[in-house]
């Protein structure tokens, strides 16, 4: 086993999420099996996030370089920190540091000390690339990654990995793991009102639109549209987005909101908002693998989601309806069917969801199976 991890994150946002989660809990179980505290590399955008005081009191040693420095200057930096922390594994996410980290496996024949190198891809291929960005990526995937082996989040990726001539023997499939006590961990006597913006007296569709285009939300908006021509509805759509997504909805419909729709601004504890919903919707046009749509079904909910390659795992439940990628028609029909059918009948199915999630896509299982990717040997 490893005696020392060095993982390379460009990772910002707000709240930390199931991710930092995730690697909460690896390291702890890397505790239990004798290995010093991994190490966190950042780009320094994420120096004022409250959420890097918890991997401080979690013993992580923590490193921020200047997302502003060039290619040359961040690999002298990063290489630095790999000669004092001498790690057995280094650990690349979200792309960013990949090629740093492929650099550093093909140079390491000029240091002292052996480790392995992983890239872990956790979002969706662009579906057009240009003839320059093909190229690109054939020279990343060949020439790169040369020395080092790759982690994807959904089979889908594991295919497009493939096109670039990336070798299977040194290709893993990972799906992630949901944190279920962090998306269950709502109790409605301690409710923060304040952060909440929406009741739930009607029947509420939940949905996360920080990305427009790629979470689909005008997708969303036309299907939704075709119901507002009635006087009253009988649910409300709750986005949860920041800025971006206000200024798009407001843009859409102006000032004065339908009195249907609610824009909820992100919250740490994203259990109240899954808490005060029924269904929950992700109209996405493409994703690696959804944290959000995990979490709902963690939390009971019934599932209506775009048919997109990322969440063919969730077709191994009877609680998700998917709908045709992109059509706002086949959305509109969908809820149309489920919102006149029986609702009890949703919540039974979104039971089922939570069960599911539990047995096939816990931290603990997400764990596990990454180590056992760390012990194979090619």
């Amino acid at each position: 086993m490893s005696n020392k991890i060095i993982h390379l994150l460009d990772y910002a946002p707000v709240y930390s999420g199931n991710f930092i989660k995730s690697i909460i809990e690896l390291n702890k179980k890397l505790k239990v099996n004798g290995c010093e505290n991994q190490v966190l590399v950042f780009t320094d955008n994420t120096l004022q996030r409250e959420w890097v005081e918890d991997l401080k009191k979690e013993g992580f040693s923590l490193y921020f370089i200047s997302k502003k420095s060039n290619f040359v200057k961040k690999f002298i930096t990063i290489s630095k920190i790999v000669k004092k922390e001498k790690p057995t594994i280094i650990h690349s996410h979200f792309s960013y540091f990949d090629t740093i980290t492929g650099l550093l496996a093909i140079t390491k024949k000029y240091t002292k000390y052996e480790f392995r190198s992983y890239w872990h891809i956790h979002s969706d291929f662009p579906k057009k690339a240009n003839i320059k960005n093909k190229i690109k990526q054939l020279i990343k995937y060949n020439v790169f990654a040369n020395n080092s082996e790759i982690i994807a989040v959904s089979e889908k990726l594991i295919k497009d990995v493939k096109k670039s001539k990336f070798p299977e023997n040194r290709l893993h499939l990972l799906h992630n793991g949901i944190d279920v006590s962090r998306a269950r961990g709502f109790n409605l006597e301690n409710q923060k009102v304040e952060d909440v913006k929406f009741k739930d007296d009607k029947l509420t569709l939940l949905t996360f639109g920080s990305k427009i285009h790629i979470k689909g939300i005008d997708i969303l908006l036309e299907a939704i549209d075709k119901f507002s021509e009635l006087k009253s509805l009988q649910f409300q759509l709750v986005i949860v987005g920041k800025k971006e997504t206000s200024n798009y909805v407001r843009e859409r419909y102006g000032d004065d909101l339908p009195e249907w729709l609610v824009i909820q601004p992100p919250i740490e504890n994203v259990s109240e908002l899954y808490t005060r919903s029924d269904v929950f919707i992700s109209s996405s046009r493409g994703e690696g693998f959804s944290y959000s749509v995990g979490e709902a079904m963690a939390n009971d909910l019934y599932i209506i989601s775009s048919d997109i390659p990322g969440l063919n795992w969730a077709k191994e439940t009877n609680g998700v309806t998917f709908f045709e990628t992109c059509n706002s028609k086949a959305l509109y029909e969908t809820l149309e069917k489920i919102l006149n059918g029986d609702i009890t009948e949703i919540y039974k199915k979104g039971q089922l969801n939570r069960e599911f999630i539990e047995k096939n896509y816990s931290l603990s299982n997400w764990v596990r199976n990454l180590l056992n990717i760390y012990r194979l040997r090619r």
